[in-house]
């Protein structure tokens, strides 16, 4: 009888374990080549195609959050509560990438719709750096305990224009489940 217990509790634990097991190695091996597609898309420096990887309606939000911001200093400088070299020079040192510059720039001083240029300054971000990726690799793939959230890491190996040798940069890149879909977080994308 304390044989069959032990062999009965050895069972469950098995068909419990195996199938969380299988689970999460699916998980890894669909982020995994997620991932790859997104890397080779970020070496061709296809922008468009990247953009399909992040979930959007954060992207909105956050350009919402930007586009309220520039709504008012634009009514702020109509004003004269700003002088327009200093809110061109603000927005030119800013930390935003180049994309997005020219996009404020263009909103603020030359009428252009916010809401399109926002837009058009997100693929070109995504697309635009000053550095080629000659390889990559995706190193490590973690599916959290919640199994909504998984970290890759990957390693990019970047060359500048008049390096001699590409110089190897880890990234993190964190995924997670919504709509049944995998999608890049926002953290990934500094500096909109």
């Amino acid at each position: 009888m304390k044989y069959l217990i032990l062999l009965l509790t050895l069972f469950i634990s098995l068909i419990t374990f195996v199938p969380n097991l299988s689970a999460q190695v699916n998980v890894e091996s669909f982020i995994r080549k997620r991932t790859q597609e997104f890397m080779l898309a970020r070496q061709a420096r296809k922008g468009a195609t990247m953009r399909q990887y992040y979930d959007l309606s954060n992207i909105k939000d956050t350009h919402d959050f930007i586009k309220a911001q520039y709504i008012s200093i634009k009514d702020d400088l109509k004003k004269g509560v700003f002088s327009a070299s200093y809110v061109r020079s603000s927005i030119e040192n800013s930390t935003f990438g180049e994309a997005y510059k020219q996009a404020l720039l263009n909103f603020v001083f030359k009428n252009a719709d916010i809401d399109k240029e926002l837009d058009l300054a997100l693929t070109r971000y995504l697309g635009e750096y000053e550095y080629n990726i000659v390889k990559f690799e995706v190193e490590q793939v973690v599916v959290l305990p919640d199994g909504k959230t998984v970290k890759t890491r990957i390693l990019e190996s970047r060359r500048s224009p008049g390096q001699k040798e590409a110089q190897v940069v880890p990234r993190i890149y964190k995924w997670e489940l919504k709509n049944n879909t995998w999608l890049l977080s926002m953290d990934n994308t500094p500096n909109l």
